[in-house]
């Protein structure tokens, strides 16, 4: 079973489990990287299905590894850097989690995703991504 936009396809793993998420494998564009996936998931994608969620990398650098938060309910940016619980942490640990999620960024911003999985339902989706071992070079690319 299966769900398809334009874009991406979306095959149904597991679920749904008892707080009602699937599993699901992710097709998304070759070449695409993650420039790409947050251009169209927080950009597009969410803001059409009202979706909010996060998106990692795997396998997991560390602990919350988001590198990150969107929400499609947002309006326009629809994008933001610290995790959901941000409010129940000191500032330290805030500051901590915006490093690392900015790092994350910044290490994974051109690399090739070589694969997307989800888990989710009900508006709320995290994408889990693993990454090519070498950032893509944009020096070819026509725009």
């Amino acid at each position: 079973m299966y769900f398809q936009d334009d874009i991406m396809k979306f095959t149904l793993k597991s679920g749904p489990h008892g707080d009602c998420t699937c599993w699901y494998d992710i097709e998304v564009p070759k070449g695409w990287t993650l420039r790409d996936f947050i251009a169209y998931v927080v950009h597009t994608y969410a803001k059409e299905h009202k979706e909010w969620g996060c998106i990692r990398k795997v396998p997991f650098e560390g602990y919350r590894d988001h590198i990150v938060e969107y929400n499609g309910r947002l309006g326009e940016n629809g994008m933001a850097w610290l995790y959901k619980g941000e409010q129940y942490m000191t500032p330290d640990e805030k500051s901590e989690l915006l490093e690392n999620s900015t790092a994350l960024y910044n290490k994974y911003i051109d690399r090739e995703i070589i694969l997307v999985r989800a888990n989710g339902g009900w508006g709320a989706m995290d994408y889990y991504l693993d990454f090519g071992p070498e950032p893509i070079s944009y020096a070819n690319y026509e725009f």
